[in-house]
């Protein structure tokens, strides 16, 4: 057993009463954070109807905007607390731009993140057993890439990214997001 959970759920705002005083936000991504806190303790968040994660898979969320498995990072680094997360403030004019390559296992824990939340956006928005977010979730657990998790956050949830900024949006049918 760990002796710290991870979750990763709908954003809250940060003065939340139901926040734990021991919960820690580890990161965002879109509508989403991420908390960790200690195991041991009584702490409640079911009521954030989120998801417990592992630790690499919470800490997936910097790996989110990455193209062609690179992320853009202020220095050369392959230690994670030292990776900037979003690639929009690393450039200098007076530095070379500098990539961090996602090893197989980052790809893969982004992979899982994606679909977690992609997973927990469909629990939440969509009407339960309708079978466009069956159909959806379906495709969620099929998901093997993280350019093809880019791909179906784009066509579905409207979620943008660089891999495909250029492209229309080409969902093979519609979900009515509640």
């Amino acid at each position: 057993m760990t002796d710290t959970i991870y979750i990763i759920h709908e954003a809250v705002p940060g003065n939340d009463p139901r926040l734990d005083p021991q919960m820690e936000m580890v990161g965002d991504f879109w509508h989403y954070q991420i908390h960790k806190f200690p195991a041991n303790q009584d702490i409640v968040w079911k009521w954030f109807h989120g998801e417990q994660v592992t630790e690499n898979v919470a800490k997936a969320y910097k790996f989110t905007s990455a193209h062609e498995n690179e992320i853009s990072v202020r220095k050369s680094t392959n230690i994670y607390e030292e990776l900037a997360d979003g690639s929009g403030d690393t450039e200098d004019l007076d530095e070379t731009k500098i990539y961090y390559r996602l090893t197989s296992a980052d790809q893969q824990n982004c992979v899982e993140f994606f679909k977690t939340v992609m997973r927990i956006h469909v629990k939440n928005h969509t009407e339960e057993n309708s079978k466009t977010a069956q159909a959806l979730l379906k495709l969620v657990n099929q998901l093997t890439s993280v350019a093809a998790c880019q791909d179906l956050m784009y066509d579905y949830f409207d979620v943008g990214f660089p891999i495909n900024n250029r492209r229309k949006r080409a969902p093979k049918f519609n979900i009515n997001w509640i």
